[in-house]
């Protein structure tokens, strides 16, 4: 059992007066979490403050608190009580002391971008998890050992969290841990305290403007994790205008190397792409050697993923010949480019495409394989970016023969507005149609497609479920296309 003193824990942040100086066993930032000896951490939130549950917290055994924002001479304590400026983005580092530091007794590799951050996350930990070594994760897809995640709900979740994971997987003897490091979770202080050493950036497009404000902010958010003090590697796509940012971003005893498929001068680049039915085949150089990879992923945003993981394999530890082989073993993510069908039925891809950039990348993926019809099926979230939505209808009409336009999660939304929004891109000229209900889309474009046609279902990938309204209902693009498939005719 941890133990630390209350003035260990805030050093340098408050001073701890001799009478409140109690020792904590656990530490928590839900009332509901605390335990008997716990600091409960009382943060101000969108609607309520932790202060709201300061009873609730000390009957469940709470030893001491901390708080900011609001006042809190109206809260009667029995137990010490302690005002911390900044608390949220202090609380990363409160962790990591309570935790004894685990993520700088481990490597750490974390992946920015606006696209790939799942599939970059996700090689990376699949190729160093072997039957003697085990790699652990943090993403949207879920956090602990790669191969066995539970359930996350957001991609980088809050510090306390995220150290505890961390702390956890050091537990299991876990030597290194990748993270998905999302523009909300950076400007949020969600990765505050940990020692990263290895940041890959993959790509900065259109999306989050609704939480950032801009374009700029959003790139800003995304500098912030090449800003760590504790950074010793930055794996930066110089196909990206914004790689010249990021690079300028680290500090000058960061190692920089960067990957591309155009210019010849990065320490990865790619010299020949064959797209065939099983995967990409690729000829790259990589640190001045060239290679043969012969993977099972699909689409040309892949090069760019595999590339990336390969310098961070290479700079963890393994050897070219050992990276590029672990490289051709691994499988595609959930929902990232997932192929179905084929043969006697429509080949269908599921994506988690969700913005203009991406939705692009997809549907050129999928011309590869289509030598007739290519119909895209998708939608746009509720309450999230709406400038996107017009420029993904614009990608859309570009790149697809048909389009359906669908729901996605729209949330508290009207479901008209959102397909109205997606249309002003698409215009009169395009071949398209509305379909609110997900599943009947999905089934019906299976049912009425050619056994040549290619269709994409994009935007929600690998979640099992959708949100209508405040209720998050069971709905998975695979298991309906599996379906409409096992009834092809």
């Amino acid at each position: 059992m941890n133990r630390r003193s209350l003035s260990m824990l805030m050093n340098d942040l408050v001073r701890i007066k001799d009478v409140d100086d109690v020792e904590v066993t656990g530490i928590a930032n839900h009332s509901e979490h605390v335990k008997q000896g716990d600091l409960y951490m009382a943060l101000e939130g969108e609607h309520n403050h932790g202060l709201d549950f300061l009873s609730d917290a000390i009957t469940r055994g709470a030893k001491a608190v901390v708080w900011d924002g609001r006042e809190a001479s109206i809260y009667r304590s029995t137990v010490p009580m302690v005002r911390v400026p900044n608390l949220r983005e202090n609380m990363g580092f409160i962790a990591d002391r309570f935790f004894d530091h685990p993520s700088a007794r481990m490597g750490v590799v974390a992946v920015t971008g606006t696209d790939g951050k799942s599939s970059v996350s996700h090689y990376i930990a699949e190729c160093l998890s072997t039957d003697t070594r085990r790699c652990g994760l943090i993403g949207t897809l879920g956090y602990g050992c790669f191969g066995d995640l539970q359930a996350s709900t957001y991609t980088t979740p809050d510090a306390l969290t995220t150290h505890r994971i961390i702390y956890e997987l050091k537990q299991r003897d876990i030597d290194t841990v990748v993270i998905e490091a999302s523009s909300h979770g950076l400007v949020q202080g969600r990765l505050n305290g940990l020692t990263v050493d290895t940041a890959v950036f993959t790509n900065l497009g259109h999306d989050h403007l609704d939480y950032h404000g801009s374009h700029t902010e959003y790139m800003r958010a995304k500098r912030r994790l090449f800003e760590f003090d504790s950074l010793q590697t930055a794996i930066i796509n110089a196909d990206d205008k914004h790689a010249e940012s990021m690079i300028h971003a680290c500090h000058r005893r960061v190692t920089v190397l960067s990957y591309s498929i155009e210019s010849q001068l990065s320490a990865a680049y790619l010299i020949k792409a064959e797209p065939r039915r099983q995967g990409l085949a690729l000829r790259i150089s990589i640190l001045g050697k060239v290679m043969d990879v012969e993977t099972r992923l699909f689409g040309e945003f892949n090069i760019h993923n595999v590339l990336a993981t390969l310098l961070v394999l290479i700079n963890h530890g393994l050897q070219v010949d050992e990276a590029v082989e672990q490289l051709s073993t691994i499988h595609p993510v959930d929902g990232r480019m997932q192929r179905f069908g084929g043969n006697n039925a429509p080949t269908v891809f599921v994506d988690y495409a969700h913005t203009p950039q991406a939705l692009e990348q997809a549907l050129k993926a999928c011309r590869d394989y289509s030598d007739t019809n290519l119909i895209c099926v998708f939608g746009c979230g509720g309450e999230r970016d709406a400038s996107k939505r017009p420029l993904m209808g614009a990608v859309a009409k570009h790149y697809a023969d048909q389009i359906v336009i669908c729901d996605d999660n729209p949330r508290r939304e009207n479901p008209e507005q959102i397909c109205n929004d997606i249309l002003k891109g698409i215009g009169k000229t395009a071949q398209h149609s509305v379909i609110h209900d997900r599943g009947r889309a999905i089934t019906t474009v299976i049912k009425d497609a050619r056994p040549t046609d290619v269709i994409l279902v994009a935007g929600k990938g690998h979640e099992r479920y959708q949100i209508i309204k405040d209720e998050r209902k069971p709905f998975s693009d695979a298991d309906f296309i599996q379906k409409a498939l096992k009834g092809y005719q």
